[in-house]
């Protein structure tokens, strides 16, 4: 029981991905104890040990008879599930919140999660979303520095889908009611950030290289070679991104 095993009484959400065949890493939101109790009025926290996200693994194949939970990346103590992406527990709404897991994939064998760190979650301000990477199947993780999407990013919340050795990436501006946005880009990339610049459409990406000269035209995206500050705050204001 994860209760008894991990110290997750009580969490959210439920972001499932496939790192190995058949074996699969499920991360979850704000989390908390053994000792979570549900309240229909006041949601959280109710409980001890607040963590914004743990990461569970599962490596069942039959899901007639429920999901089990047969591990979890752990703390030190061994007694609970720890916590991947930092979260500062801020609840003034003025700093760093907490942090929810929006999406995970492995790219190039390695295992990649894109989280928003939020501000306020009146209106679902976001400080700014980002990623973290583990290469060793979900043991250790980093963050990925080099990526960050700002709060009005058309991707500060997203979904992933490869083919064809490609990334697909869904995303809309934090929220329940926002329009999709499509970017695509060489699953080798993944973790560029500051090198590529994702355009909503093709046709966009296209325009923007043939008016500006600025930028290499890639398959789905661009990659930047030179640029002036005030090049990059054009970029940021059509993109709705921090570069």
């Amino acid at each position: 029981r994860t209760n008894e095993l991990y110290n997750v009484g009580g969490t959210d959400l439920g972001i499932v991905w496939e790192l190995q065949p058949g074996h699969y890493g499920l991360f979850f939101g704000d989390t908390f104890g053994s000792d979570f109790y549900p309240n229909f009025v006041n949601p959280g926290p109710n409980g001890s040990n607040w963590r914004s996200n743990v990461l569970l693994f599962s490596d069942d194949q039959d899901l007639s008879d429920g999901l089990t939970i047969n591990g979890a990346t752990m703390d030190e103590s061994g007694k609970n599930a720890r916590e991947i992406c930092y979260g500062g527990k801020d609840g003034s709404g003025n700093g760093d919140w907490t942090s929810i897991p929006t999406a995970a994939i492995r790219a190039n064998g390695i295992d990649y999660v894109h989280y928003m760190n939020i501000r306020n979650w009146a209106g679902w301000i976001t400080n700014f979303s980002s990623l973290y990477k583990s290469s060793d199947n979900g043991i250790t993780w980093t963050r990925c520095q080099n990526v960050k999407f700002g709060s009005t990013s058309n991707f500060g919340q997203v979904s992933y889908f490869k083919k064809d050795g490609y990334i697909y990436m869904v995303g809309t501006i934090t929220g329940r009611d926002n329009k999709p946005h499509l970017a695509r880009f060489l699953e080798e990339n993944i973790d560029y950030g500051y090198k590529t610049i994702l355009f909503p459409d093709m046709e966009m990406a296209k325009d923007y290289y043939h008016k500006r000269k600025l930028v290499r035209f890639l398959a789905s995206g661009v990659k930047w070679e030179s640029y002036t500050l005030d090049e990059l705050k054009e970029i940021q204001k059509i993109l709705g991104v921090q570069v």
